[in-house]
């Protein structure tokens, strides 16, 4: 676990305590932890205990209370932010290609024959 990950979330349950029972900022249900609520310029990279890269704030007050399901939704927003600009700097739009120029032929009176055929030969004939 990162040391400032870890410490922001110590200081954060000293200083404001536990955010179970309070209103969610979002929906108004019963809060079952904190949210973090900053914006992607604003977070900075770190591990959970678990080993897993995250995203947080130092700032104590870009955190509010939130249920499960509006964490959740503010995660999934947040990683939406975080991968379409990832993508954005990562992939940039290709460079426009200067159109081809083709020249065509001057058009002939009658194209030429694909294959010889004798004229006596345009009717076929069936047999029983």
């Amino acid at each position: 676990m990162s040391a400032s990950y870890a410490a922001t979330h110590a200081a954060l349950r000293r200083s404001r305590g536990s955010a179970v029972g309070l209103p969610c900022f979002r929906c108004g249900k019963r809060a079952s932890g904190w949210a973090c609520t900053a914006s992607a310029a604003d977070r900075v990279p770190g591990r959970n205990a678990e080993g897993r890269t995250v995203t947080f704030s130092r700032d104590l007050s870009d955190y509010a209370a939130a249920c499960d399901s509006c964490r959740a939704a503010t995660d999934r927003e947040h990683t939406a932010v975080r991968r379409a600009a990832a993508h954005l700097a990562l992939s940039p739009l290709p460079k426009r290609s200067e159109p081809r120029r083709v020249t065509l032929a001057a058009p002939t009176s009658q194209p030429p024959a694909l294959f010889d055929m004798p004229e006596e030969n345009h009717a076929p004939t069936y047999t029983r």
